[in-house]
């Protein structure tokens, strides 16, 4: 009921769960889950398919393990309407746009309307979706003044190449733009005003909350520069890193074997909204979540650092790197395996894991783990929720009162 949130967050991925609860009955929660899990796996599967466009279905199988095994980013996509269903728009936008960029100097209509596709799906979460148009704009001119033949087709405008190109760009812009706003009532009363008012306002959301970072309980507005680095470093799985710095030595070698637009394209996703927020000062708590779409650039980019040493280095190299894939990628299975369901709390092993994270970091900011204690204080502590004479503290209160509700529906009111 926020009206922050009702003004500047498009609300589709709410709408769609009551709908179908009306039709169908049930859960209301369980629709949620659902229908945030299946838009969210477009994150999971695009990650995997950009990759691929880029090196192959090798390079896309990496890719996509390494951002699945992310504990944070695959807890957060059964249940969290806005972040991995943005982060999912985002990177199903890019990857339209290098089919777009591929089908030079003549796209087709299909490749058109997934793109313009691609940009709704983006927008329909969160506004920041509208980067797509610059970065479409940015990597289309880049792609053509670097391709003389292509540079020579579309400014000699040879067989209307051009205005081909100019009308489906204003398909592309016009119908993402339109699809993203279209369950967004703030947005379909002042469309060409109150979605640019959204963006400024995401740059620094108006609701201040206080998050625990480096040991220090900090209003969000105080938190520093680094604050999403820091917790990008110490929360996201040793192989997505170790791949990422792997890229950067190799960088060079790299842009020869994959292209530097494509190679640029991966690098630029990641990096240019990283320094957009830190321009703008952006507020930010509870863990990374508001960025996980920023280092899905990252983790791609890691994947190819990986495909690179096995087309270009000797047995030995690639044996000990397939070896080094296996133990990273056990590493955060392991760790969601022990702590199911409760897997975003993860941090990792370099960073001391949730042990030496304890007291200095947000660990369970959800409040998931209510559940679980819930149901040991009921298993163990038989009929201590039915029992007046008894008091629970938590603190939490709201939240558990929802986890222990269902053990005496009677006394909560339930139906």
């Amino acid at each position: 009921d926020d009206q922050a949130l009702m003004d500047n967050y498009g609300p589709f991925l709410d709408i769609l769960p009551v709908a179908t609860q009306k039709a169908m009955g049930g859960n209301i929660y369980n629709h949620r889950h659902f229908w945030i899990m299946l838009f969210s796996t477009l994150l999971f599967l695009f990650t995997g398919l950009t990759a691929q466009k880029m090196a192959g279905w090798r390079a896309g199988l990496i890719a996509l393990i390494l951002i699945t095994i992310h504990p944070r980013i695959f807890a957060e996509s059964f249940n969290n309407p806005k972040d991995p269903t943005f982060a999912a728009g985002y990177i199903c936008a890019i990857y339209f746009i290098l089919c777009f960029i591929k089908e030079l100097p003549r796209p087709s209509w299909k490749m058109t309307v997934y793109l313009a596709l691609g940009v709704g799906s983006a927008l329909i979460s969160r506004i920041g979706g509208l980067l797509i148009l610059p970065y479409l704009a940015l990597f289309l001119a880049l792609e053509v003044f670097t391709n003389k033949e292509m540079k020579e087709t579309l400014l000699g405008n040879k067989e209307n190449a051009l205005r081909d190109l100019i009308v489906k760009l204003a398909v592309v812009g016009v119908g993402g733009f339109l699809l993203g706003i279209l369950f967004w009532p703030k947005a379909l009363v002042a469309p060409f005003s109150h979605p640019f008012k959204a963006l400024t306002t995401h740059s620094q959301f108006p609701i201040y909350i206080k998050t625990l970072f480096e040991g220090k309980w900090m209003f969000s507005n105080e938190v520093p520069k680094y604050y999403i680095l820091k917790y990008f470093l110490i929360s996201s799985p040793e192989i997505v890193l170790i791949g990422f710095g792997i890229g950067l030595v190799l960088l060079k070698k790299m842009i020869s074997e994959f292209g530097l637009n494509r190679i640029a394209l991966v690098l630029f996703i990641s990096a240019f909204p990283l320094l957009y927020v830190w321009k703008k000062g952006s507020f930010f708590y509870t863990g990374w979540r508001h960025s996980y779409f920023m280092f899905i650039g990252i983790t791609i980019f890691a994947a190819l650092a990986f495909e690179f040493i096995f087309r270009k280095y000797q047995d030995k190299v690639k044996y000990g790197v397939m070896a080094l894939l296996v133990v990273g990628v056990f590493l955060p299975i392991r760790f969601m395996a022990a702590n199911h369901p409760n897997y975003y709390v993860y941090f990792n092993t370099l960073s001391g894991g949730i042990e030496k994270n304890y007291g200095d970091y947000e660990i369970d900011y959800y409040h998931h783990s209510l559940n679980s204690a819930a149901i040991w204080m009921e298993k163990n502590l038989p009929g201590v929720f039915k029992d007046t004479s008894i008091n629970i503290v938590s603190n939490a209160p709201w939240s558990f009162l929802q986890d222990i509700k269902r053990f005496d529906e009677k006394r909560w009111g339930m139906n």
